[in-house]
């Protein structure tokens, strides 16, 4: 199929679409590399939807884009250039493609992950078995959302409205593509361009819509503060995979029901003003907010605030992810080893005391063996001279003088 810009140059996109719904359909273009649609895809509407205001926003879009659309970690799927039938009647828009193997944020914010997903989704996501190691990879994840968030909103032009898991697509890596802008807000005071969002969804409106009816008339901007309730919102559901809102009130009125939409508007998070008027929560996901660094929960209650000027803005919350990522860094870097269910982020229970173990017996000392007696050393004979009479002497010296008696004795008889 073949589509044309508006300075007629020849797109050629796919007949099968990667993605449909109920505005139109998705094709990828097909580029040769080096070509600048390269890595693009084409939204193509449906008749019924295209229309002279739709035709005049994806133009003012694609000449007024905000920084950055394409960055290392996040991509936004902005309008680039309108396309044309061969008839140069308005079709729809070429935007940047999502990155490979993404799918919808929706995997991410539920309570467990889905047994589908590969174990690279498991080992850097899953809450229990992934413990501080995921929780540091949702962080940046989160991170990664806020950043085109920011240059959207930079551009003063923009609210995105519609903003929720079904409209974000992430990868194993966590990077993250926003989808569906052509729904998006846009107001730009310096030429009174106004064109409403087309569509919002009940769940990420904050509470001060909910408590009038929900009507944008001409000239009446949504602000961004919209957009950054939302933001939270989604936030909430990555890291316990429950809504901030998803609670059972103590008292309903007569003309309300236990909604999520009906909580809002009546303030309900568990950790607000009006917490009194919720029901327990400690069997719920809703007990792990307490394990959050403490700049994480002023920044989620200021955020679910009734008042739009106390929710931080999207630079805010950059910096204090910024700070957390930065300052448990080596600790959470470090993906877990063979058993990884040493961490959950549960609160500590209270461990039973112990009876104290008795101590194994210290070993004696081995008692010193008595000295063996050492057999006497025979003592030093004095040398004797040469000149000293021994016994044999005085014993010949004896029988000499014996002998001579008896020769005198002998001689005196003879005579």
């Amino acid at each position: 199929m073949k589509v044309y810009t508006d300075t007629g140059e020849e797109i050629i996109i796919d007949d099968e679409p990667i993605a449909s719904g109920g505005e139109g359909k998705v094709c990828l273009v097909r580029a040769d590399k080096g070509s600048p649609y390269q890595n693009t895809c084409v939204k193509i509407y449906l008749k019924d939807k295209v229309n002279d205001t739709l035709h005049e926003k994806i133009k003012f879009m694609s000449k007024n884009p905000p920084e950055n659309l394409i960055v290392k970690g996040f991509k936004i799927c902005w309008p680039l250039k309108s396309v044309y039938s061969v008839r140069h009647e308005f079709v729809g828009f070429v935007m940047p493609i999502a990155f490979p193997e993404s799918k919808k944020l929706t995997i991410l914010t539920v309570p467990k992950l889905s047994k589908k997903l590969s174990d690279d989704w498991k080992k850097k996501f899953d809450r229990r078995e992934g413990g501080s190691y995921a929780f540091f990879n949702r962080l940046k994840l989160i991170n990664n959302l806020l950043r085109p968030l920011y240059f959207i909103h930079k551009s003063g032009k923009y609210v995105i409205q519609d903003l929720k898991p079904d409209n974000i697509l992430v990868d194993c890596r966590g990077r993250v593509c926003l989808v569906d802008m052509d729904s998006i807000q846009i107001s730009d005071p310096s030429t009174s361009v106004f064109y409403p969002g087309s569509v919002a969804t009940a769940e990420y409106i904050p509470p001060e819509y909910h408590k009038k009816p929900f009507e944008i008339q001409e000239n009446s901007p949504l602000s961004q503060e919209w957009d950054m309730f939302a933001t939270a919102v989604i936030f909430y559901e990555i890291m316990f995979g429950i809504h901030p809102f998803s609670v059972t009130p103590k008292n309903l009125a007569e003309d309300e029901m236990n909604t999520v939409s009906s909580n809002i508007k009546n303030e309900l998070f568990p950790f607000g003003r009006y917490s009194y008027r919720i029901n327990a929560i400690e069997n719920t996901p809703h007990k792990f907010y307490k394990t959050l660094p403490q700049e994480l929960k002023d920044l989620f209650r200021s955020s679910f605030s009734a008042n739009p000027g106390n929710r931080p803005s999207a630079e805010k919350w950059i910096r204090a992810i910024h700070q957390i990522v930065e300052s448990q860094k080596n600790k959470f870097e470090t993906p877990p080893k063979e058993d990884p269910k040493v961490f959950s982020p549960k609160p500590p229970k209270p461990k039973k005391p112990e009876p104290p173990k008795p101590e194994p017996p210290k070993p004696e000392p081995p008692k010193p063996e008595p000295p063996k007696p050492e057999p006497p050393k025979p003592e030093p004979q004095p040398k004797q001279s040469d000149n000293s009479i021994t016994p044999g002497m005085v014993i010949a010296i004896i029988f000499g003088l014996i002998f001579i008696a008896l020769l005198i004795t002998v001689g005196i008889v003879v005579t």
